[in-house]
């Protein structure tokens, strides 16, 4: 295994310092989560059939695993972690715009289709964050390194 394919332990055991906004609908009040927009990530995705594909270089996936890893832990309720429209590239594939992701975990969300509709819409994003919520990630290195150690290679394709 090459050295620079194992992640470095600096960047997965910082905190991660996300954009906090409250959001009603539907009568329910939502914690959305986002990256900050001084975080250069960016990821393209498309839809087929049942599926969506999420693409972007490998430090991009390695943030979204940290990202989904700090989101199953998450005790609040409804919860979303949003890859928002702004840092969405074209599909590469096809050239179509890509859509904006929105992730929960389906036990604590309550997620209907129309509220999916309406986090894909621009003005959201334009007004300002609530706060600011700190992203823990603790264990999710360990994780990797664990997998690197049995020869299992993280986010690498084969």
């Amino acid at each position: 295994m090459i050295g620079d394919e194992r992640p470095s332990a600096a960047a997965l055991t910082r905190r991660l310092r996300l954009h906090r906004r409250q959001w009603r609908h539907d009568g329910r009040t939502y914690q959305v989560i986002s990256l900050r927009p001084s975080d250069p990530t960016r990821y393209a995705a498309r839809t087929e059939r049942h599926w969506t594909i999420v693409s972007s270089d490998l430090a991009g996936a390695r943030l979204l695993g940290r990202l989904l890893w700090g989101l199953s832990y998450q005790r609040r309720p409804d919860t979303l972690l949003v890859l928002e429209p702004g840092r969405m590239l074209p599909d590469p594939e096809h050239g179509r715009p890509s859509p904006a992701l929105v992730f929960a975990v389906g036990g604590r969300t309550v997620l209907s289709t129309a509220t999916g509709r309406r986090l894909r819409q621009p003005r959201i994003w334009r007004s300002r964050p609530t706060g600011t919520a700190t992203w823990n990630t603790s264990g999710f290195s360990n994780s990797l390194v664990a997998l690197h150690a049995v020869g299992v290679r993280v986010g690498v394709p084969r």
